[in-house]
C-alpha cells in the first residue's frame, strides 16, 4: 500500500530526471533537486507520520536522503528500478556508493540509443557511460529520429571502446557510409555475438565484399554466432556477394543462425557451402534466377547437416513444382521449414492440401517437426470453379489434423478484377500480418482451444478496408481481440464505413503493447468518428502517424494526447509550414512531442528561420525536425 501512495512522488521524480536530461547545464541544480524528490518519495515508503517528517535542513541534504535510501532493502530499490529507464537509473543513482553501483548493473545491460538528443549524447558520453559502459552488453543505434545518429555516436562514444563488452548490437535505418564505418571497427568488437543491421540503402557490392572479408571470414572474431543484415522496407534484394569457388579459406565456421537477402535463389546453394556450421538460415529472394544467365541449377545436393530450421521468403513469383524441385535439394536435418510467398500468380497448386502433404510426406522432410505456409495465389473474379470449401478439405485430411496437427485459415480478397486467395497455417508464425478483407471471420481447421494462442506472433498489423459495406465500431474493436502483442498498427480505412453509434463503444483496453499507430486513408480522409473514437481507448502508444486531414480532426475535436513523442503528419499545406497558428494548435494537441517529421503536399525551396524559432517556442522537449518532400528534404536537431 505505502508503494501505491509513492507513486505520485515517484512520477514526479521520474519528471525532474528528464528534465535534468534536458538541460544539462543545470545539472547541479537538478540533481540537488532530485535528491529533495527522492526525500519526499521515501518518506511516504516508510509511512512517516506528519510530524515525524524528517527536518528542512537534513531532507536538503543529500547525505541524509542517502543515508535514508540506504535503509530501503535490496527488493525495494529493484522495485524502484522498475519504473525508470535506463538512462534515469544512471544518472539518478551512479556514484553514490558502492552499493547503488553494484544494484544497478543488472538495469543498465540493454541500451537503446536511438531517441538521445545531442544534448543527452554529450552529457552521457562526458558524465556516465566512460564510467559504467563496461557493464553494457546490448546495444541499439539508429537513424530513425536523428540522422546520422550512428556516426555521431561513434564520435563522440568511441562505441567499440566505451561498450567493450556489448555481446549484442543493433543498427537500423543505417547507411552505406555508417555500414563502412562500422566494418572498420569490427575487429574491435571482442565479445560481440549477435549482430543486427538493417540498412537503409541499397548495399553497394564494394561493400558486401568488404562485409563477408571482415565479418564472415574473420578468424579472430569467433564469438560472432548470430548475424541478420536486411534492407528497411524490402523491395529488391541487395547484391550478394557471388562466391567463384569451395575453397576451404572461403569458409566460415563460427556463424550458427543467419538472416541475409540475396538477389537470386541459386545463390542459397553457395551460401551454404560457405557456412556448413548453419543451424538456422532465413534468406530473402528477390528473383528466382539471374536474367542474363536465365538458369536454375537444382541438382545440386546440399551437404549442411547441422542445419535445423529453413525459413525462405520469397518477393516474386515461384510456383509449386519450382519449389517442390528446390526443397528436394536439402538434407533431411530440418526440422522446422518455414515458406512464405509475397508475390503470386494463378497456380493453384500452391493452396492444394493433396499436394502438400505429399511433398511433406517425402523421405528428404522425414524429421520435419513444424511446418509454416503464407502465400496468396491470385484467381480471375469471375472463375466459378474456385471454392473455399473444397480447398478446405484438402487441408482437412488425418495428415494435417491428427498426425502433423498442423492447421491453415484460408481468406478470400476480393478485388475489382481479380480475386486472391489468402492461406496461413496456424498459428499465425510471422511476425507482421496483412488484415485485409471484409472483417469476415476466415475459413479454418484450428482448433477452438487454439484460438486464443493463434496470433500471437504478431507485432505490425496492417488492417486495410476491401468492402463497401459498413461496420458499427463495437464490431470494429472486436477486430483487435487475437492480437494482443501488436506494437505496431496500420489502418487504411476510408471514411463513410461506419455506423455512428458511440453507446456501443466499451472502454476496455485494446492492443496493450501498441507503440505506434498510423491511420492513413487512401482517399486521404480517414472516418472521424473512427479515428476520436479509436484514439480514446488505445492510449499507451507513443508514436502516431496521420494526414493533416486527420489531424485538423483532432483540433476541431480537442484531442490532446501527451503521450506521443513521435509524430509524422503526411500531405501538409506549405503555407501552414509558416503559420504560427497551425503550430500552436499542434503543440496544443502534442505538448510532449520530441520528434517531429512534416510531409509536404509539394516541394519548399528553404525553411524559413521564424519556423525554426516558433518550433523551439512552441515545443518544449523537441529534439528532431524533419521536413521532407520528393525533391528535396530539411534536418534539424535542437
Amino acid at each position: 500500500m505505502a508503494l501505491q501512495h509513492a507513486t505520485t512522488s515517484l512520477k514526479r521524480y521520474n519528471l525532474l530526471v528528464y528534465d535534468i536530461l534536458q538541460d544539462p547545464r543545470g545539472v547541479k541544480t537538478h540533481r540537488y533537486s532530485l535528491v529533495i524528490e527522492m526525500d519526499h518519495l521515501l518518506s511516504k515508503l516508510f509511512k512517516l507520520k506528519k510530524g515525524t517528517r524528517l527536518k528542512s535542513q537534513h531532507r536538503i541534504d543529500p547525505l541524509s536522503s542517502v543515508f535514508l535510501l540506504e535503509k530501503l532493502p535490496n527488493e525495494m530499490i529493484y522495485e524502484i528500478y522498475q519504473y525508470l529507464s535506463s538512462f534515469d537509473i544512471l544518472y539518478a543513482f551512479s556514484q553514490l556508493n558502492m552499493r547503488f553501483d553494484s544494484l544497478m548493473h543488472r538495469f543498465i545491460q540493454y541500451f537503446d540509443l536511438s531517441n538521445l538528443s545531442f544534448k543527452q549524447i554529450e552529457l552521457y558520453s562526458k558524465k556516465i557511460f566512460p564510467l559504467y559502459g563496461c557493464y553494457v552488453d546490448s546495444l541499439v543505434l539508429s537513424d530513425s529520429y536523428i540522422g546520422n545518429q550512428i556516426t555521431l555516436l561513434y564520435q563522440k562514444l568511441k562505441v567499440n571502446e566505451t561498450f567493450f563488452n556489448i555481446k549484442k548490437l543493433k543498427l537500423i535505418k543505417c547507411t552505406n557510409e555508417e555500414f563502412l564505418l562500422f566494418i572498420a571497427h569490427f575487429n574491435k568488437f571482442e565479445c560481440l555475438q549477435d549482430l543486427d543491421i538493417v540498412t537503409c540503402e541499397y548495399l553497394l557490392e564494394s561493400i558486401n565484399n568488404l562485409m563477408f572479408k571482415n565479418i564472415f571470414q574473420n578468424r579472430k572474431r569467433r564469438t560472432l554466432k548470430n548475424v541478420s543484415i536486411i534492407q528497411d522496407g524490402i523491395s529488391c534484394a541487395c547484391k550478394f556477394l557471388n562466391l567463384k569457388s569451395d575453397p576451404i579459406y572461403l569458409r566460415c565456421y563460427h556463424i550458427r543462425n543467419l538472416t541475409l537477402q540475396l538477389n537470386y535463389i541459386d545463390q542459397i546453394f553457395l551460401l551454404c557451402r560457405f557456412l556448413p556450421n548453419i543451424e538456422q538460415l532465413t534468406v530473402h529472394v528477390c528473383s528466382l534466377c539471374d536474367l542474363k544467365k536465365n538458369t536454375l541449377d537444382f541438382t545440386t545436393k546440399l551437404n549442411i547437416p547441422y542445419l535445423k530450421e529453413f525459413s525462405i521468403i520469397f518477393h516474386s513469383f515461384i510456383t509449386f513444382n519450382m519449389l517442390k524441385i528446390f526443397l528436394k535439394t536439402f538434407c533431411s536435418t530440418i526440422k522446422q521449414l518455414s515458406i512464405r510467398i509475397i508475390h503470386n500468380r494463378k497456380d493453384s497448386d500452391l493452396i492444394d492440401g493433396y499436394k502438400w502433404e505429399m511433398l511433406l510426406s517425402d523421405e528428404f522432410l522425414s524429421n520435419l517437426h513444424e511446418f509454416h505456409l503464407c502465400t496468396t495465389v491470385d484467381v480471375s473474379s469471375s472463375d466459378k470453379s474456385i471454392n473455399l470449401i473444397k480447398i478446405l478439405e484438402k487441408f482437412s485430411t488425418e495428415f494435417w489434423l491428427k498426425k502433423k496437427k498442423w492447421y491453415v485459415n484460408i481468406d478470400c480478397l476480393n478485388g475489382t478484377y481479380n480475386n486472391s486467395i489468402y492461406l496461413y497455417t496456424m498459428p499465425y508464425y510471422n511476425d507482421d500480418f496483412c488484415l485485409a478483407s471484409d472483417f469476415t471471420k476466415p475459413l479454418s481447421t484450428i482448433p477452438l482451444e487454439l484460438n486464443s494462442s493463434a496470433y500471437i506472433n504478431i507485432q505490425k498489423l496492417d488492417l486495410r478496408w476491401l468492402s463497401g459495406n459498413s461496420l458499427s465500431m463495437k464490431s470494429f474493436i472486436l477486430i483487435f481481440e487475437p492480437f494482443s502483442n501488436v506494437k505496431e498498427l496500420y489502418i487504411d480505412v476510408p471514411e463513410n464505413r461506419f455506423i455512428n453509434s458511440d453507446n456501443e463503444i466499451e472502454t476496455k483496453i485494446i492492443l496493450p503493447k501498441l507503440k505506434h499507430l498510423s491511420i492513413i486513408s487512401t482517399n486521404g480522409i480517414t472516418n472521424a468518428h473512427l479515428l476520436v473514437s479509436f484514439l480514446s481507448i488505445i492510449t499507451q502508444f507513443s508514436s502516431l502517424e496521420l494526414s493533416y486531414f486527420d489531424l485538423t480532426c483532432l483540433i476541431r475535436n480537442n484531442i490532446i494526447m501527451k503521450q506521443i513523442e513521435q509524430l509524422q503528419v503526411f500531405s501538409v499545406d506549405v503555407v501552414l509550414l509558416n503559420n504560427g497558428q497551425f503550430l500552436k494548435y499542434l503543440s496544443i494537441i502534442f505538448p510532449n512531442l520530441k520528434h517531429l517529421k512534416l510531409r509536404p503536399n509539394r516541394a519548399i525551396a528553404f525553411v524559413k528561420q521564424t519556423l525554426i524559432t516558433e518550433m523551439v517556442k512552441c515545443f518544449k522537449n523537441l529534439i528532431s525536425m524533419d521536413i521532407e518532400h520528393r525533391q528535396n528534404s530539411f534536418y534539424f536537431n535542437f
